[in-house]
């Protein structure tokens, strides 16, 4: 019995055989007998196992739950019997469990896509034969990304300075933020402002993660922004958000002249006394935080100005009669501070109209008065006339210290008060004190010398009118005879007396003589008693005063 093809274990495990034996035919036929032969066919391991897939690529979210079932590998093994018992093994591996007699791959640690989006590993079936036979799968798990992570901004609060005049569009701040999802959409951001400075503005917008100027600001009205933009990823489901803090500090630029608020003239008087205040300059300026400084024109020497508060000084004497124009006028500046982009300083004239003041005292021309009076005088004679000029006022006002002998008017005429009031024999001169006064008072002196001029009104007189005297005829020479002593209330020339003789008695011309100044007769000559014709002898003396009008008088 020989086999007539390929025997298989695993399609017919034995076989049975009826065997029949006939032999050769005789008278009667042929004759046979049957047999059954059983044949048992013996397996051998001939089939490897085998993999439906020689490859299997298997997607993983990244955040499945260890444990969970990822795939199961099923390797088929043509053999029956032992030979065709699979069990499965792979090298270790840290994120996978395999079940070694399921082929069931499971997951043992946390996937994450950012780290490694792709994890490789190979199966390897053996089957249970007494020669081993074996086959691989190539498994790839493709790890999927999901939404598993927040966006974050750094730095979390961005400060920015940006000037004012910043043009409409142009970017304020550009946010650096991220997403650690390692995909899109889910690493996609999108921006949106959500408050700036706690409410709604329509100041800035968002340009993708820009914040650009969505109109103009101002340093006046707002110095700064706090800007929240809210930051959302891509993920479809469950979207995360931060928000990052944008601080935009508003840079002032000098876009404003100062301007004066103040008026640009006053008035003063001549007489105010230097160092006083004399003005405020006031200014303000819309960039209300700028600090102002004032100065003016250095050219003019007369006034000073307080830097810090604007205070106009007057720092000389002024004097208004000196002056070509009493309108003083000078160039006043304010300044501001900035340096962004610099100081702005703007100029104004200011006009000090000077006043007249009645500052001058009046003037005596000449300073030194002298007169001559006739006694006794006349009320309402002229003596003279005082003079005083004043460049301020010119209606001045005239008096005497002591006015009761003479009087003065409002023209500075100074006449004799009353009449019969000089008395040359009593007082020869006076000593006026004249005062000039203007409407202020200021007041100026002058003395008035005034000479009483005498006339010759007495007459000499003796006292006694006569006289007796004796006198031997043997007197020498110079003997005094008599003093004849005469009086003239008038003084001067007018009181000056001179003597005569101007009677001799006969016998005796030429034996006196009389002293012309002083009266004394005394002996000239040798008298001779008896040679006298008569006795006593009369001598008449007279007296003449030097007066223009002489007096006269005998004895």
């Amino acid at each position: 019995m020989i086999t007539t093809s390929d025997l298989d274990y695993e399609t017919t495990a034995t076989f049975s055989l009826k065997v029949r034996a006939t032999d050769s035919a005789g008278v009667g036929g042929a004759r046979s007998s049957t047999a059954v032969v059983t044949v048992t066919v013996i397996p051998v391991n001939e089939h490897d196992p085998q993999f439906a897939q020689s490859t299997v690529t298997v997607s993983v979210n990244e955040n499945t739950a260890i444990g969970n079932s990822l795939v199961t590998v099923v390797a088929n093994d043509l053999d029956d019997g032992p030979d065709g018992v699979v069990t499965y093994s792979m090298a270790t591996n840290t994120w996978f469990y395999l079940g070694t007699n399921t082929g069931q791959v499971s997951l043992k640690s946390s996937l994450d896509y950012e780290s490694n989006t792709q994890h490789v590993i190979e199966v390897v079936a053996r089957d249970a034969g007494a020669t081993i036979r074996s086959s691989t799968v190539t498994l790839t798990f493709n790890v999927v990304d999901v939404n598993d992570h927040s966006p974050t901004c750094s730095p979390a609060l961005q400060t920015v300075q940006k000037d004012e005049n910043a043009i409409v569009t142009e970017i304020v701040a550009t946010l650096t933020c991220t997403d650690a999802d390692g995909s899109s959409p889910y690493k996609d951001l999108t921006y949106a402002i959500v408050t700036v400075n706690g409410g709604a503005s329509a100041v800035f917008a968002m340009s993708g993660s820009s914040i650009t100027l969505a109109s103009t600001m101002n340093y006046e009205t707002q110095t700064d922004y706090d800007i929240i933009v809210r930051v959302v990823d891509g993920g479809t489901g469950t979207r995360f958000t931060t928000s990052t803090t944008v601080r935009v500090e508003v840079g002032d630029i000098n876009e404003n002249n100062p301007a004066f608020t103040s008026g640009s003239s006053l008035t003063i008087s001549e007489s105010t006394a230097s160092g006083t205040s004399i003005y405020k300059i006031e200014a303000s300026d819309p960039e209300s935080h700028q600090v102002l400084t004032y100065s003016k024109d250095p050219a003019n020497t007369q006034f000073s100005v307080d830097p810090t508060t604007g205070n106009v000084f007057l720092i000389t004497s002024i004097d208004y009669d000196s002056l070509a124009n009493p309108a003083i006028e000078f160039e006043i500046y304010v300044a501001d501070d900035s340096t962004n982009p610099g100081a702005r300083t703007v100029t104004s004239t200011l006009t000090v109209n000077i006043l007249d003041a009645n500052d001058v005292r009046p003037v005596f021309s000449p300073a030194v008065y002298s007169s001559t009076v006739v006694e006794p005088g006349v009320a309402g004679t002229t003596v003279t006339t005082v003079t005083a000029t004043d460049s301020d006022d010119a209606i001045l006002t005239y008096s005497l210290a002591t006015a009761t002998v003479f009087s003065i008017d409002s023209g500075g005429v100074i006449t004799l008060a009353n009449s019969n009031t000089l008395d040359y024999e009593t007082t020869k001169q006076y000593a006026l004190v004249a005062y000039a006064a203007d409407a202020a008072g200021n007041s100026a002196t002058t003395t008035v010398h005034i000479r009483v001029t005498g006339v010759n009104e007495h007459t000499p007189v003796f006292a006694p009118a006569s006289r007796s005297v004796n006198i031997d005829e043997n007197a020498s020479l110079g003997t005094l005879v008599v003093d004849a002593d005469a009086t003239d209330q008038d003084h001067g020339a007018d009181g000056t007396l001179t003597y005569t003789l101007t009677s001799v008695p006969a016998g005796f011309t030429n034996l006196m003589a009389i002293n012309p100044a002083t009266g004394e007769m005394t002996v000239a000559g040798d008298i001779d008693r008896e040679s006298m014709a008569t006795s006593p002898v009369i001598f008449i003396i007279g007296v003449t005063d030097g007066g223009t009008t002489p007096g006269n008088s005998v004895v």
